[in-house]
């Protein structure tokens, strides 16, 4: 039971650095005194939803370019941080993490293809996808889009990679183990 918890810990780590593309622990400048201090990925979640609105849209990794579902971001840093409560008893089981993270990609999924659908259509309801007169703009935003929901699908995919093949060798007091064998 311990070790299912530690990686489920483990888990919801390389969760919020999938979600951020921040490592797990790093130096950062401190404004106060000019000297570095450390910052884990969880801290830096924490304060993020602590921030309230706006604060996970500014943590989350910034190549997504405001690209994808808010609200399923906000959900997947939530489900993140349940992951790494430091109480054992009121940390999540992997069952319930996969269930969670396969409910929010189908939320994600469908945005995605509902806003480049809306992208396909004049307005006059008519499918636009021939018609020579789309704007580059368009074209551009559509693209991004695309670009944006293939990165967030790879993500994701990663992670039900690790769910199902629960292979990942996770740093553990400091030495390596590998749950999966």
């Amino acid at each position: 039971m311990v070790m299912q918890k530690c990686d489920v810990y483990a888990f919801g780590v390389v969760l919020l650095e999938l979600l951020s593309e921040q490592e797990s622990l790093r130096y950062v400048v401190d404004e106060e005194s000019g000297g570095y201090s450390r910052q884990s990925v969880i801290d830096s979640a924490k304060k993020a939803v602590a921030y309230g609105v706006g604060g996970v849209r500014k943590w989350v990794d910034k190549r997504l370019k405001d690209l994808y579902l808010l609200e399923v971001a906000e959900k997947m840093v939530e489900l993140a941080l349940e992951c790494v409560e430091e109480d054992l008893a009121k940390r999540l089981d992997m069952g319930l993490v996969a269930g969670r993270i396969s409910k929010l990609y189908l939320e994600s999924k469908t945005w995605a293809e509902k806003i480049v659908s809306e992208g396909d259509e004049d307005e006059d309801g008519e499918d636009d996808e021939d018609d020579a007169s789309e704007d580059d703009a368009e074209k551009e935003e559509n693209e991004e889009i695309k670009i944006s929901d293939n990165l967030i699908i790879t993500h994701i995919k990663k992670v039900q990679h690790c769910i199902n093949k629960c292979d990942i060798k996770f740093w553990i007091s400091g030495s390596m183990r590998n749950p999966g064998g």
